[in-house]
């Protein structure tokens, strides 16, 4: 069997087409323009991209071919809910149930959960030969590139009326005292939308509005929530043992926060593999914009052979059991507390770091996703 992989240049393309290859697909790759020669060309069982591209759902509708997409993030999933019609050929595999829940409920036809994974022997061979748990006593990237809203409170922000900025910061706090679910986009009205699109020009507002600017919206305020966040369980690790930070840039507020030490990250896989390698613990904060899920850096760093401690997400338990695979902490003192625990109990470390690379292998590889999407897609083929 053999199927099309559209070439983007997006971040995982390389690792799901070879997750389909091991699965037992031939896996042919082509460029968004010779995407209409190509399907001419040869008989694909399917198309499949990361994310959601319209050209490419109206070149599968018109050749009458599936087109599955795996929407990997939150904005990915804005693009495919906004894009207008959708076609009887699109098959949406979504990271997160919220995502999906929130697909269905606009009668999408094919939309399913699909959670992220990682390229297991891809982060075998990076670490391979390096020892563990020689590195930093606590390890965090910061994967998001910096944003000059996030630090500051609504109330400073120019261009914003009083009223708006007061509604934010109400809003933002509320959101700060809820874990699994999210009322950033349910508490955005056109006004408060209109008057957010004068106090942040820079975030790239859709020209057609609506639903695009309530999730354009609600992302800014996830930065805002996620940043706060961060900054907070950042500084409580940094008093409890040594943090080394991982980022492209620091955030102002954990510069002077003793105890925390700027890495600047050259943005390489050998580079990343190492720090999760040999960190004692490697802590995972997912953005706001992870209702549910499971960011795929939780995914990387235990395929490395890395000790995971991860913000509780809902989807978690269904993934990971905690205290074998991973653990989790839900607020800056039960964070306080694991790290101690961790940092003074080294085989329990190291096991639960076995074990979690041992099942990411098993059940939360690229190969074994790229099954389970085959599977859902072509289940009535199969039968």
């Amino acid at each position: 069997m053999k199927a099309l992989m559209c070439v983007l240049g997006k971040n995982r393309e390389r690792e799901i087409a070879r997750g389909f290859c091991r699965a037992g697909l031939q896996m042919d790759e082509t460029g968004l323009s010779g995407l209409d020669m190509q399907l001419g060309r040869d008989g694909y069982l399917f198309v499949f991209t990361v994310g959601f591209v319209p050209e490419v759902s109206a070149v599968c509708q018109k050749k009458q071919i599936p087109y599955l997409f795996w929407l990997v993030d939150r904005e990915e999933g804005n693009v495919f809910l906004h894009s207008g019609k959708k076609s009887p050929y699109d098959y949406a595999f979504c990271f997160e149930r919220a995502l999906q829940e929130e697909l269905l409920r606009f009668s999408m036809g094919h939309v399913y959960y699909l959670p992220l994974a990682a390229d297991e022997l891809r982060w075998r061979d990076l670490c391979a030969g390096d020892p563990a748990g020689d590195g930093a006593a606590v390890s965090y990237f910061w994967e998001e590139p910096k944003k000059d809203y996030e630090g500051v409170k609504a109330d400073k922000i120019p261009g914003l009326k009083d009223y708006t900025k007061g509604y934010l910061e109400a809003l933002l706090e509320a959101q700060g005292k809820l874990g699994g679910c999210s009322v950033l986009g349910d508490g955005l009205n056109a006004q408060i939308l209109a008057d957010m699109k004068k106090g942040f020009p820079q975030a790239g507002w859709a020209e057609d509005g609506g639903e695009s600017a309530r999730s354009c919206g609600a992302h800014i305020l996830a930065d805002m929530v996620t940043y706060r966040e961060r900054v907070c369980l950042l500084r409580k690790a940094a008093e409890t043992a040594p943090l080394d930070f991982y980022g492209g840039w620091m955030p102002e507020e954990l510069s002077a926060a003793e105890g925390c030490r700027y890495r600047k990250y050259g943005g390489t896989e050998e580079e990343r593999a190492a720090v999760y390698r040999n960190s004692r613990i490697n802590l995972c904060l997912p953005h706001r914009d992870f209702q549910t899920g499971v960011p795929d850096q939780v995914y990387e760093a235990v395929a490395a052979g890395g000790f995971v401690l991860v913000e509780e997400r809902a989807e978690l338990p269904e993934l990971f059991h905690a205290g074998e695979h991973l653990d989790v902490f839900s607020g800056a003192e039960e964070l306080a507390d694991k790290i101690r625990f961790y940092l003074a109990d080294e085989e329990e470390r190291r096991r639960i770091a076995a074990n979690g690379k041992r099942l990411v292998g098993e059940l939360h590889s690229y190969t074994v996703r790229a099954a389970a999407m085959f599977g859902m897609a072509f289940a009535d083929v199969l039968e």
